[in-house]
């Protein structure tokens, strides 16, 4: 419909008659061998499992896989939740896969050595606005200690914002990155230093 409505605009800008939806549709449909790309969606381990097991498998994991989708039901309704409540800073933090430098077409840049950038996103889910802490591999790695640094400065900036406010992080569980002892130890530390009522 867009791409129709795209064109509609096209032709009276040129002063040429459109042609109708359908036949637009028609057309685009069987004479072009156009399709729009689905990005790949990440899964998770034991969404994975059940869809790489056999039949006899799946009967096993079936009821682990389907406690696991009840609790992302619970976990996204709490979300939304923490995000409709105005005393809540909730954020939803997670790293981009790997970005090599540079990028593009021309055969220079394949045989080039490249350089890993990182770009880790924190979204309000309230507001709608995202912060990116972007940083490349001579600056630091994609470990718990630069995520750390970039979730200890997000937090302060929200907390000088609205002090005493609870505090409501979202993310994966990369244990490398997030489930660990230096974020357990940052997250103990912002508690005990900072004007948080709760995280």
């Amino acid at each position: 419909s867009e791409l129709h409505r795209d064109y509609v605009k096209a032709c009276k800008a040129e002063n040429i008659k459109e042609a109708s939806y359908s036949t637009f549709y028609h057309i685009f449909k069987t004479e072009f061998n156009i399709s729009f790309f689905t990005p790949k969606k990440d899964q998770c381990e034991t969404c994975a499992a059940l869809g790489n097991s056999s039949e006899e498998e799946k009967t096993l994991l079936k009821e682990k896989h389907d406690q696991h989708i009840l609790e992302k039901e619970l976990s996204r309704k709490e979300m939304k939740e923490d995000s409709q409540n105005g005393n809540i800073i909730t954020a939803i933090f997670d790293l981009q896969a790997v970005m090599q430098l540079p990028k593009g077409d021309v055969s220079l840049f394949y045989y080039s050595s490249k350089l890993n950038a990182f770009n880790l996103t924190f979204l309000n889910p309230n507001s709608m606005v995202g912060h990116c802490y972007v940083w490349d591999e001579s600056v630091g790695h994609r470990g718990a200690n630069e995520i750390g640094s970039c979730l200890l400065n997000y937090v302060t900036k929200g907390i000088e914002n609205r002090p005493g406010s609870d505090v409501v992080l979202y993310t994966d569980n990369c244990g490398g990155q997030q489930k660990n002892q230096f974020m357990v130890a940052l997250y103990l530390y912002m508690v005990q230093t900072m004007d948080i009522a709760s995280l």
